[in-house]
């Protein structure tokens, strides 16, 4: 995901450039797609994923999109 505004510095609690209100809510942003993320990969679940995007669309430039993986593609590098 991409963040509106975000500058580098997003992560740390200085209110430089774009900073101050957006800063907090970046990280708690970043907090939740995590666990959105983990019930994707895990359960094949992307409710959560979507909702996150949905919650969290006025501070987005670009949501996570989820994808298809070749399954079968992935085992064969791993038994070689």
């Amino acid at each position: 995901m991409v963040f509106q505004g975000g500058p580098h510095n997003v992560f740390t609690d200085r209110s430089l450039r774009n900073g101050g209100p957006l800063n907090p809510l970046v990280e708690r942003a970043t907090a939740e797609v995590g666990v959105a993320f983990l019930d994707l990969v895990h359960k094949s679940n992307p409710g959560p994923l979507e909702g996150w995007s949905a919650t969290w669309k006025p501070i987005l430039a670009a949501a996570p999109m989820p994808f298809q993986v070749d399954t079968r593609r992935c085992a064969r590098k791993r038994s070689a």
